[in-house]
């Protein structure tokens, strides 16, 4: 079948009741991941143009492509079940689809579309967010976006995957420039919206905090019949709340960390307030009022930072009818991402900080200021490994790894990979002790036996690399407590 039309919104409509009940949403813009029975999106990007991937994707069973340029007329003939749409502009008929799918989960299913921006702890936001819905709203089926599904194209994606009967559908929005997060809006229309921080990130693009701040606003100013949540602990979301309320919004909640309050003369209710502090074992108490309700639990989560995260997404929660009892008691299962900085206890008395979702020279270096900052009179024991897709990059990158390492306070080091002579060589022209380090060249019963050697009751055990080294194996061997070793 050939559908062709140069008026966008028309062919949008006609995808959606062509395939509404087919399953379209189950969309990829890979072709090397495509599966037999999905849509192939070719949506052109800053390195690839999806266009140029089509015959592939059609080889491994695309049912149906989206396309911005005509069809060779031999793929007609060698593909005949296939479906073809033809629009004039792939990125736009995403983001078009995505909305009317919108309309329709919320005429639908009374779908609750929640939006989520910040300079700093969207995703974190958002897993909370998550993590929280499912628990306090068992009946609901609740959607979040992997990863950082957050632009203009990731937006769409997060709602075209959400399954039929989602009655959740969490959406964070990032921005790199002005208009963006409006623009995300249209498409999300949230029925709850929160702006968790202003800081510095992409400053670059607006030359200052304010520029970034007006931005991030647009999350208010562009959903004004939303429940608006606001933090009056961060100065720039603060003036978000004193000039919201000034338009007509009907439902505003307020929270505050204890340590920050407001400046005086804020007399409206503030509805949660928490405090937190990191205990001797790393973990973190959190503590205070959710609407008036009292509460205090202990996390496995790094930082005092997440309790602004902690209350954004109860916040959205109470917004949606939760008791400040259910609240509390869910927030105790809160946990941070899979294989990100993620505490885990175990039963051999020691704590693990787990970090082998993904790893570069960055994220290696964040690890060494955590490890600092959080542990720095503690036992420690750690398990690294090889930062991959580094290319020609890599030898170098390793070298400063192992110089970076070498001062740190650790009992034992050990090196997982291909990169350990490079991680060696920086270790020791660094000034690292040579008992410190030990190289292996795969994880078996020798080395396992090597690490519980090292690890007594009070260490903590800090494990990173990138996620093809698999460094989960090494949490399994050390009596993990509620851990699973498959990121699904």
């Amino acid at each position: 079948m050939w559908t062709h039309s140069t008026e966008l919104k028309t062919v949008a409509i006609d995808i959606k009741g062509q395939w509404l009940e087919d399953k379209i949403w189950t969309i990829s813009t890979d072709s090397r991941k495509i599966a037999p029975g999905q849509v192939f999106w070719a949506l052109p990007g800053e390195r690839f143009d999806g266009h140029d991937y089509i015959f592939s994707a059609l080889q491994r069973g695309a049912s149906a492509v989206v396309t911005a340029r005509p069809v060779v007329e031999s793929w007609l003939n060698q593909f005949p079940q296939v479906t073809w749409v033809f629009v004039g502009d792939t990125l736009k008929a995403l983001q078009e689809l995505a909305r009317l799918r919108v309309e329709a989960l919320k005429k639908d299913q009374k779908t609750k579309v929640l939006g989520i921006t910040g300079s700093n702890g969207k995703t974190t936001c958002k897993e909370f967010t998550y993590q929280l819905a499912r628990r306090v709203f068992p009946q609901h089926v609740v959607h979040g976006n992997q990863g950082s599904f957050n632009n203009h194209f990731g937006v769409p994606f997060n709602i075209l995957s959400a399954p039929p009967d989602v009655k959740i559908l969490i959406c964070e929005l990032g921005m790199n420039h002005a208009g963006e997060i409006t623009a995300l809006s249209q498409i999300a229309q949230p029925d709850l919206v929160v702006c968790t921080m202003v800081g510095t990130a992409h400053i670059e693009n607006f030359g200052s905090q304010e520029g970034i701040a007006k931005a991030k606003e647009e999350i208010y100013v562009s959903n004004p019949n939303a429940l608006a949540v606001f933090n009056l602990s961060n100065s720039w979301t603060l003036k978000m709340a004193q000039k919201d309320l000034m338009t007509q919004r009907l439902q505003r909640i307020f929270f505050v960390h204890k340590r920050n309050p407001p400046l005086e003369g804020w007399d409206r209710e503030v509805h949660l307030e928490m405090d937190a502090q990191v205990n001797s074992q790393g973990f973190l108490e959190v503590w205070g009022h959710i609407d008036r309700y009292e509460g205090r639990v202990e996390l496995p989560l790094l930082g005092e930072h997440q309790v602004i995260n902690i209350m954004a997404a109860s916040a959205f929660h109470l917004g949606l009818g939760a008791s400040p009892k259910d609240l509390w008691a869910s927030l105790k299962e809160l946990s941070a991402p899979w294989g990100r900085n993620q505490l885990v206890r175990s039963a051999r008395g020691c704590t693990i900080l787990f970090d082998g979702y993904n790893a570069n020279p960055e994220s290696m270096m964040a690890l060494r200021k955590t490890l600092q900052s959080f542990f720095g009179n503690r036992p420690k024991v750690g398990v690294l490994g090889d930062m991959k897709e580094l290319g020609d990059f890599g030898f170098k990158a390793h070298y400063e790894l192992g110089m970076s390492f070498a001062d740190l306070n650790a009992r034992k080091i050990f090196f997982v990979g291909q990169y350990g002579a490079e991680f060696s060589q920086g270790f020791y022209a660094a000034g690292g002790n040579p008992g410190q380090l030990s190289l292996v060249e795969e994880i078996d019963s020798t080395f396992i036996s090597q690490l519980r050697e090292e690890v007594t009751k009070d260490t903590l055990v800090f494990i990173k690399a990138s996620r093809a080294m698999k460094l989960e194996k090494v949490v399994e061997a050390l009596d993990p407590i509620d851990f699973t070793s498959l990121y699904g």
